[in-house]
Formats: C-alpha cells, structure tokens, sequence
C-alpha cells in the first residue's frame, strides 16, 4: 500500500510539474506574440528627433554602445531566455522599409532578463545573406547577440526610438563590410523595454 500512495505521489507531482511547464510555454507564447503586435504598431522616430524624450530616456534609447554591456552593469544576474527562432520570407512592413527584399530571413525573439525580471524584448531580423556569412548568428541560443555583434565589429546605423503606449523600444542596423555596395550585409535588432524594466 505505501508503495502505491508514493507512486501516486510520484505521478501527481510530475503531472503538476509538466502542467506548470506547459502553463509557462503558454504564457511565454502569448506575451511574444503581444509584443510582436506592438512593435507592428510602432512609428520610429530619428535619433536627431529627442525633444520630447528625458535625458533618462535618450541615455537607454539612444546608447551607441552594447545593450547586453550596459544591462549587465545594472543587475546582479543577467540571463537570456530563447523564446523563437525560425526562418520566414515575409517580414512586417517596418520591418521590409530598411531591409533588403526579397530574401529569406532567420528571425531570433528573446527575453533579457536582468536580476530574473524580464526587461527587454529582443526581436533580430537577420538576412540569409548575413547567415551565410556569419553561421554562428543562428546558433547562439541563450547566448547575447551583442557581445558577438561587437567582438566582430559590425558597424551600427539607422538607430531610431519610439514611443508605444506605456514602453519604449528602439531599433538599429548593423552592418559588416560588404563586398557589394549595393547589397551590404546588414540585420536589424529591436529592443522592446517592458514594464518590469525600472530604469527608464
């Protein structure tokens, strides 16, 4: 009998544990694809165009330098969660204004996590021309993409901010040397910070 109620035990708390997992998939599921939905609606703005952003904000909207370096130096523990990656061949019409058409392109989504808050979403549109070149982009799981775009020296262009509701994001080139001046290899990085984000 004891050996039946600890099996049962046993069974209860994995289907509780696989419960939870599936709970959090879910709820990880529906805030990307929130979050997607808002940086749809953005209107971005230039960096040249920051009268009505505080100093607050123009120090983490318009920042030059790595978001990952800059996070790390705020909290104890920084951490990146995986949340999608795939490849498409139709990217949202912000997205296909300031990259090349007609391409395949490998879509990288994360969470930045500083002190186990989640306070940027991270969405990376990366052109199969710039994959090709750098294999590593598709493979870096819950690694940062920043330490690796800087440790290669990508050139960042275009950075514009926008306001959307309540957050904040702001977006940006990077762009490696190209033996082709028309067809540069180029991705684009959007950086949504959430509400758990208390430093803007």
């Amino acid at each position: 009998m004891p050996n039946i109620v600890s099996r049962n035990k046993v069974m209860s708390n994995q289907y509780q544990t696989e419960e939870y997992r599936t709970l959090q998939h879910q709820t990880l599921l529906h805030r990307t694809l929130l979050h997607r939905t808002l940086l749809e609606s953005a209107v971005w703005q230039s960096d040249k165009q920051v009268e009505s952003l505080t100093g607050t904000e123009q120090e983490w909207l318009l920042c030059t330098d790595s978001l990952t370096a800059k996070l790390k130096q705020n909290c104890r523990e920084f951490s990146v969660k995986l949340l999608c990656q795939q490849w498409v061949t139709q990217l949202t019409d912000n997205e296909s204004a300031v990259l090349a058409p007609d391409q395949r392109y490998f879509i990288r989504e994360v969470f930045l996590y500083g002190d186990q808050q989640a306070w940027v979403f991270a969405r990376t549109v990366m052109p199969e021309q710039i994959c090709r070149r750098f294999p590593q982009l598709m493979a870096l799981a819950e690694k940062p993409l920043g330490e690796f775009l800087f440790e290669q020296k990508l050139e960042r262009s275009g950075l514009q901010w926008s306001k959307i509701g309540q957050l904040a994001a702001r977006r940006s080139l990077f762009t490696a040397e190209s033996s082709s001046a028309n067809s540069p290899d180029s991705l684009l990085v959007t950086e949504l910070f959430l509400e758990d984000f208390n430093l803007l």
